[in-house]
C-alpha cells in the first residue's frame, strides 16, 4: 500500500501526519460519544439537585419575611442563701492559736561599690554575687576574703589590692564623703 519508511522515500513525512491526525480525530471522536453517554446518565441526577436548591432558597424567603421569633431570656436563679456555721465549741483540752503577724524580710537596695577606689563594674558585679550588696557588708569583709573572692575569679582580676577598701566603704557607709575623697586623692589606683 503505502512506503512510510523515509529514507525510502523522501515524501513520507506528510504520511506520517495525516496518520496522527486520524488517529488523533478517532481518538476525540470515541471519547465524546463516551462522555455524552455518561452526562446523559447523570442529567436527571443534576435536574433533581437543582429542584432542591431553589426549594431551599424559596424556604430560606419565605422563613426571612415571616414573623420575627421573640427570644425570651433565660430565668437567672435566685444566689443560694449564704451558709452560715455555728461557732466551733471549745474541746477540752486545746487552745485556741493565735497566728502571729509574719515580718517579711526588707529588701536593702544595693549601694554603688563602684565609688570606692579601685572597684569597678565587674568587680563590683563579683561583690554581688558573694552577697556583698552595701557599703556595711563591705566595710566588715576582711581584705584577706575579698582577695580570696579576686583570686577565685581568675587572673585578670588578681591585680587589685582590696587592702583599703573596707575603710573606703565604712567612710560610705557613714556618709563622711569628706573624709573618702581625701583617702581616696592618698591613694594611688586604688591603693596605699
Amino acid at each position: 500500500m503505502f512506503d512510510l519508511n523515509p529514507l525510502n522515500n523522501p515524501n513520507a513525512t506528510w504520511q506520517h501526519w495525516l496518520l496522527a491526525i486520524v488517529a488523533g480525530l478517532i481518538g476525540f471522536v470515541i471519547g465524546y460519544i463516551s462522555r455524552k453517554r455518561e452526562a446523559e446518565a447523570l442529567e436527571p441526577q443534576l435536574a433533581r439537585l437543582e429542584t432542591e436548591v431553589e426549594e431551599c432558597l424559596s424556604s430560606k424567603a419565605v422563613a426571612s419575611t415571616s414573623a420575627q421569633v421573640r427570644v425570651a431570656p433565660l430565668p437567672v436563679p435566685p444566689p443560694p442563701a449564704p451558709v452560715v456555721l455555728p461557732e466551733p465549741e471549745p474541746m477540752p483540752g486545746v487552745g485556741f492559736i493565735t497566728p502571729s503577724p509574719m515580718v517579711l524580710p526588707v529588701a536593702t537596695p544595693a549601694d554603688d561599690l563602684k565609688i570606692v577606689e579601685g572597684i569597678g563594674p565587674k568587680i563590683e558585679e563579683l561583690l554581688n554575687n558573694e552577697g556583698i550588696l552595701t557599703f556595711e557588708q563591705l566595710a566588715v569583709t576582711s581584705p584577706e576574703h575579698l582577695t580570696q573572692i579576686l583570686r577565685a575569679a581568675g587572673p585578670r582580676f588578681q591585680i587589685q589590692d582590696p587592702a583599703t577598701w573596707p575603710r573606703q566603704a565604712q567612710l560610705a557607709a557613714d556618709e563622711d564623703w569628706d573624709g573618702l575623697k581625701q583617702l581616696q586623692n592618698e591613694l594611688t589606683a586604688g591603693r596605699a
